[in-house]
């Protein structure tokens, strides 16, 4: 099983702030990376679509927005869930779970050190969207893994996962005043 560390905090608290700080701090002490950080873009100052970048390469895939026809025009695969004012676009998961398969499937000495998924949210709790790529690390990978997740999501991700707190490392993050 995987060295779990989860990051977790109120919404905008700088949870993925954190996920890149740690990202540079094991890249520079010679660790290798790979996962997920969700960059937010803006519109008149609020987050208004989300792109899944992938550590290793820079790619960028969107992931969530709240106009589909402003970022993938003629596009179909967006999908809207009753929890968020935000449509997903299905094929950022089938991405994200098909990088995570290869990461596992690496040769030990190719493998990274720590992979990174951020973020856990509602879909995961439900079974789906990263839900499956997670599991997956869970039980497969041997490093470390580092989840961000928000603090009100925290006690039912573990509970879905049966996964103890003695056997995770929890970084909280707090906004600023």
């Amino acid at each position: 099983m995987a060295l779990v560390k989860i990051i977790t905090g109120e919404t905008n608290s700088g949870k993925t702030t954190m996920a890149l700080r740690l990202e540079a701090e094991y890249r520079k002490r010679g660790q290798r990376t790979a996962g997920f950080i969700a960059e937010a873009e803006y519109e008149d100052d609020r987050k208004s679509s989300y792109y899944l970048r992938n550590i290793e390469d820079g790619s960028r895939m969107i992931s969530v927005t709240e106009n589909p026809g402003s970022v993938l025009p003629g596009k179909s695969g967006f999908c809207r869930y009753d929890f968020s004012r935000f449509y997903f676009y299905t094929p950022s998961f089938t991405y994200a779970a098909e990088r995570i398969d290869e990461i596992i499937g690496r040769a030990s000495g190719l493998a990274p050190d720590v992979v990174f998924i951020d973020e856990i949210g509602p879909l995961e709790l439900s079974g789906q969207g990263h839900s499956a790529a997670v599991e997956r690390l869970l039980s497969e990978f041997g490093g470390s893994l580092i989840l961000v997740i928000r603090e009100d999501l925290l006690d039912k991700f573990l509970e879905t996962l049966n996964i103890q707190t003695e056997d995770i490392e929890i970084i909280r993050t707090a906004r600023e005043s």
